[in-house]
């Protein structure tokens, strides 16, 4: 075994005096015993020293050693100098030797095996790099044998993992069952779900179930507060989101009265609307159930009453469907006039005003020249818009009478329109639920 001559360049001691141990001794032992550990008088370790090693004239000797010894130093009288423990005598190998002794970075590269590898020399030959383009994309090579299943994600631009624009999946809300007590009237279930966010630039994923509690300020994690602003207040709508925090990756969910800019606790920048509830006049979450984009009401609510529509456009604002978005409204309606046969029309908000006159081009029961198409019922489906066109005639319980069904889109408003032929028509609305894309087509 290769043994490693002490420092200086010699072993050397002195006395307390400062003057050189001359005629001293020197003990070795295994660091932390009484054990002795040779030492030798050459390089090659073939000659060990005698024990105790005798210092000449300067107090010095000759000494090869290798790995951790305990020295122990004494003067000619045998009087302990110093004791020095655990004393490292460090090796140093051919191999390292070789690095050392090589003279530049080529040859290092050729004692360690690499080769060219160590350089930044793209191409498919051995040893070469594959490096991605300024637009992250392989080169023109062959890369058949590329295997980036393993590399982490963090490892990739942020467009290579993103969700589509606009996906959302899971994320089904439903008054609460979940936790020891149960608060359905307070706090709302979230499933698990994925998305992209708002703007298109990050991805949110809650990995499992979280429920928040919409009568208490916002705190991160589950069965915690989740009102961004101020205390709950009744019959009022709150959009439920599910937001990001892109530095720690925290996901967590909020409730907001703003269905697009709501107040995110410090960190989160990333959000995506997932719905909406609403409470009653107890300031309790009204039940409802979701499927899919799907909204039903657990008890559906009669939402306007009007005993005056008449030939010119109503404007309605339905308070059971959410607004700040536009939704489509799962409506039920009746219209009943006790002194004339009368036709009417629900529709869109977003839509221009329809006026029943038939003199007025724009009337929605006339055809394009002018012909009033009341005459005959079956002859209002010629008119593009009329699919929630209906005749109610008081004479006749066998047309016209009873309860339509029909979805009409509401604008950001949460409003509807109606008009009638006959004044004095009484409209009622059911809301029976919504239709909600919470950002599919942004």
């Amino acid at each position: 075994m290769t043994q490693f001559i002490m420092t200086n360049p010699v072993f050397r001691e002195f006395d307390d005096d400062g003057l050189p141990l001359a005629g001293g001794s020197a003990y070795f032992y295994e660091a932390g015993t009484e054990t002795p550990k040779d030492v030798f008088t050459d390089s090659a370790g073939a000659t060990a020293h005698a024990s105790p090693v005798v210092l000449d004239a300067r107090g010095e000797a000759v000494i090869y050693g290798s790995g951790a010894y305990k020295v122990v130093t004494k003067d000619a009288s045998g009087t302990t100098i110093r004791t020095v423990d655990n004393y490292k005598i460090f090796p140093i190998s051919a191999f390292a030797e070789t690095i050392l002794d090589d003279a530049d970075a080529a040859a290092v590269r050729t004692t360690l095996g690499l080769g060219t590898a160590a350089l930044l020399d793209a191409g498919t030959n051995p040893n070469n790099v594959v490096q991605l383009d300024a637009q992250s994309r392989l080169p023109a090579v062959d890369g058949r044998a590329l295997d980036l299943t393993n590399m982490p994600d963090a490892n990739f631009p942020v467009s290579v993992f993103a969700f589509p624009r606009s996906y959302l999946a899971g994320f089904t809300l439903s008054n609460s069952t979940s936790g020891e007590t149960p608060d359905a009237d307070h706090d709302i279930d979230i499933a698990a779900g994925e998305c992209r966010d708002s703007t298109h630039t990050a991805n949110i994923v809650l990995a499992s179930s979280m429920t928040k509690q919409l009568d208490a300020s916002w705190a991160s994690g589950n069965f915690a507060g989740g009102l961004d602003g101020g205390a709950v207040q009744a019959d009022t709508w709150y959009h439920v989101f599910v937001i990001k925090n892109p530095t720690s990756a925290a996901v967590d969910v909020l409730f907001s009265t703003s269905a697009t800019a709501p107040t995110l606790p410090n960190g989160y920048t990333k959000f995506r609307r997932l719905g909406a509830v609403k409470t009653d006049s107890a300031a309790n979450i009204a039940g409802f159930y979701q499927q899919g984009d799907e909204f039903i009401w657990k008890y559906p609510v009669v939402d306007e009453i009007d005993t005056s529509l008449g030939t010119t456009a109503e404007t309605y604002t339905l308070h059971y469907v959410p607004s700040g978005e536009s939704v489509k409204a799962l409506l039920s309606w009746s219209v009943y006039n006790s002194g004339a046969v009368c036709h009417y029309l629900i529709y869109s908000a977003l839509l221009p005003d329809f006026n029943a006159n038939p003199a007025v081009s724009d009337n929605p029961f006339t055809d394009s020249g002018g012909n009033n198409l009341v005459t005959n019922p079956a002859d209002l489906t010629s008119k593009f818009i009329l699919g929630n066109a209906r005749e109610y005639d008081p004479t006749q319980s066998s047309f016209g009478e009873g309860t339509f069904h029909g979805d009409i889109v509401t604008n950001t408003s949460a409003q509807i329109k109606a008009v009638s032929t006959a004044a004095g028509s009484l409209l009622n609305i059911q809301v029976n639920g919504w239709i909600d894309r919470r950002g599919r087509d942004d």
